[in-house]
């Protein structure tokens, strides 16, 4: 059987990702995987995040291991091998997720001679777990320091009718024929062919 015969019958079987297999059981992805809350995702703070910012916050949640939020480091030593090529941007991304709220530093960094220390973050959606040994400047709590499950039920979603201050009052002119008609199209005679 030619490579190009096997691609066929690979192809013409279906896809069983995320479905069911023969015997009523799911496909295990094996290893460790990384659980972003869709709440999150759809909050109004994550549509603005750039896409840099996006990328840095999976890179430093990915890091959670189940026990240790408030752990999190996001050092340019360990992120320069994941693509990050410049400490600046490196800073700003981090700046723009602790202003948007996605990251709260649970503990300040420093560069002294011997004994230098990283800047540690928490993911906001996640309580903030017992560090021993971390000298952690926010107290570990079950509760997470921010809850966008109530922020979404708080705030009007885009469906109920937000529109632009500019629009709304605004008239817009229709034709004879009932249709909506531009201000620049006014006047104009439409030649028929």
């Amino acid at each position: 059987m030619s490579s190009w015969q096997a691609l066929r019958r690979l192809a013409d079987k279906p896809c069983v990702m995320g479905g069911k297999r023969k015997h009523g059981h799911r496909q295990h992805v094996k290893g460790q995987f990384l659980a972003l809350p869709k709440v999150v995702i759809e909050s109004p703070d994550f549509s603005l995040l750039s896409g840099a910012a996006v990328k840095l916050l999976i890179q430093v949640a990915a890091k959670f291991n189940g026990k240790n939020n408030g752990d999190l480091s996001a050092t340019y030593t360990d992120l320069s091998s994941r693509g990050w090529r410049s400490k600046s941007t490196l800073a700003r991304k981090l700046r723009e997720l602790e202003d948007r709220g996605f990251l709260l530093k649970t503990r300040h960094g420093f560069f002294k001679n011997p004994g230098a220390r990283c800047d540690l973050y928490a993911v906001t959606w996640l309580g903030i777990d017992e560090c021993p040994g971390k000298d952690l400047e926010v107290p570990s709590s079950p509760r997470p320091p921010r809850s966008f499950s109530v922020e979404q039920s708080i705030s009007p979603s885009p469906k109920a009718g937000l529109s632009s201050p500019s629009k709304s009052g605004r008239q817009r002119p229709r034709d004879e024929s009932g249709r909506f008609s531009s201000p620049s199209k006014q006047g104009r005679v439409m030649d028929a062919a």
